[in-house]
């Protein structure tokens, strides 16, 4: 009973931790990440539109006109977050017009629109913002080798001693960024440390075993808080999470082996001390940490069998 009692106050006090930390990352970190986040978010509602086929004419007025306002407080930051989020905005806005000139339809915001798009023209890029085409003919790949790739995919604790070459992880990452986010805002962070800037991270690391001596770098994975409204708690969690399982994927592609270092999701003043120490936006908080390291020519993996579909998978008709 006393052990029940113990883990039962181990619970509640790591939940109030959560909840007023998470607020604290809200109300402390600066406003400009949430409103950039928001701006890159009603983007995505504007573009949604534009793919589909019965969409009302004029819609979204309302979302551009906050559009519009939030990029009046954040267009004068230096923020590559910020550049990012009006160049989305600007390109769909501008594809919004050009799809209605199309359409040969116009109402008395189209003016406002015009204007806006005019002021910012040097933010027009292609690829930017809007739609483009999917072809179904392109879809066409090699099943044999994608579930080859798939299946030799392995959680590694074992590694070649040497360095791994930091382009490839860089190719690594930025394919990782093609991973599902909500609304597009891409509200995770990677932290790519080496091993012989790792002291703050013994805590975690002598938890993993002997493996840890052979990585040579360690990813942390953050969520941004402040991108997600409060009806969104724990979202950040979400996005960063896909992120990382597709970088665990993106990682195999390049030669590099990689394993989750398990860590409880939760505030605690320790990843405060390391948020600090490789100076992590107080508006972030640690979802995965990933240990990794180049493969050896031969490397022995558990088989990690998975159990049967049907365990898992449900169809409801």
């Amino acid at each position: 009973m006393k052990k029940l009692k113990n883990k039962f106050k181990h619970i509640i006090k790591n939940l109030f931790n959560n909840i007023k930390y998470n607020k604290y990352y809200k109300i402390s970190s600066k406003n400009i990440n949430g409103i950039a986040a928001d701006v890159i978010r009603l983007t995505h509602s504007i573009e949604k539109g534009l793919t589909l086929q019965n969409v009302k004419l004029g819609y979204g007025h309302e979302k551009q006109k906050e559009i519009i306002s939030m990029i009046s407080i954040i267009e004068d930051e230096e923020s590559c977050y910020c550049k990012e989020a009006i160049k989305m905005a600007v390109n769909a806005i501008n594809q919004y017009i050009e799809y209605h000139k199309i359409k040969k339809y116009s109402d008395d915001y189209f003016s406002e629109l015009e204007k806006f798009v005019d002021i910012h023209r040097s933010y027009l890029e292609p690829n930017y913002g809007g739609t483009k085409n999917l072809r179904r003919e392109e879809l066409q790949f090699n099943e044999e080798e994608i579930n080859h790739f798939f299946n030799t995919r392995h959680s590694i604790r074992d590694f070649a001693q040497k360095p791994i070459d930091e382009e490839l992880i860089r190719k690594a990452i930025e394919l990782a960024q093609t991973a599902p986010s909500a609304c597009n805002r891409q509200a995770y962070r990677c932290y790519v440390i080496d091993k012989s800037k790792a002291d703050n991270l013994k805590m975690w690391l002598s938890r993993v075993g002997v493996f840890a001596d052979k990585l040579d770098k360690i990813i942390l994975v953050t969520g941004k808080t402040s991108a997600y409204r409060y009806n969104e708690n724990y979202q950040y969690v979400v996005s960063a999470s896909i992120f990382a399982a597709y970088l665990s994927l993106t990682l195999h592609l390049y030669g590099i082996g990689s394993c989750v270092i398990q860590r409880p999701v939760v505030w605690t003043k320790g990843w405060d001390n390391i948020r600090k120490e490789y100076k992590i936006d107080n508006d972030e908080q640690i979802v995965v940490c990933l240990g990794i390291g180049m493969l050896k020519e031969n490397t022995t993996v558990p088989i990690s069998h998975r159990i049967n579909i049907n365990e898992i998978c449900k169809f409801i008709k």
